[in-house]
């Protein structure tokens, strides 16, 4: 019982010592200046460090989506241009419509000069595709190779 009491007396001296007291008036409650604008700045600091995480998640965002579509339009351009033409023609741009708004691509052909047939017609056509975002923001790059038309 002994323990228990010194225990508690030391406990509550502890507390007497730590007790906030504005402006060293015992007995009064409150907070000083100085406490607030520490607790202020604490604040600041913390919210600053969740507004750049917030930005830096919109960001990482954006260029996930960007990587995640780029490839899918780059094949849509590829099998258009399949489609509709005999041959690959040796440049070409645009754009994806208001479907995808701030979207463009260029396109540039060449003809693999070390695969050729008897008559020295090019069997292969090296294609480069490239799909930006919002004039050169962001930029991905698509290097395919199709057989040429036998015709051409």
């Amino acid at each position: 019982m002994f323990a228990r009491t010194a225990a508690i007396s030391s406990l509550s001296r502890v507390a007497e010592r730590y007790r906030l007291e504005p402006h060293g008036r015992a007995g009064e409650g409150g907070v000083t200046r100085r406490e607030v604008m520490v607790a202020l700045g604490i604040a600041a600091i913390v919210l600053v460090a969740v507004y750049r995480l917030q930005i830096q998640s919109l960001t990482l965002e954006r260029i996930a989506r960007f990587h995640t579509r780029a490839p899918l339009l780059a094949e849509q351009i590829i099998a258009d241009i399949e489609l509709q033409a005999p041959d690959f023609p040796d440049t070409d741009s645009g754009d994806f419509g208001e479907d995808y708004p701030g979207y463009t691509w260029t396109l540039e052909t060449r003809d693999v000069a070390n695969l050729t047939d008897n008559s020295g017609r090019s069997l292969l056509k090296q294609i480069d595709l490239k799909v930006y975002l919002n004039d050169d923001e962001d930029l991905f790059r698509l290097r395919t190779y199709r057989l040429a038309n036998s015709g051409s």
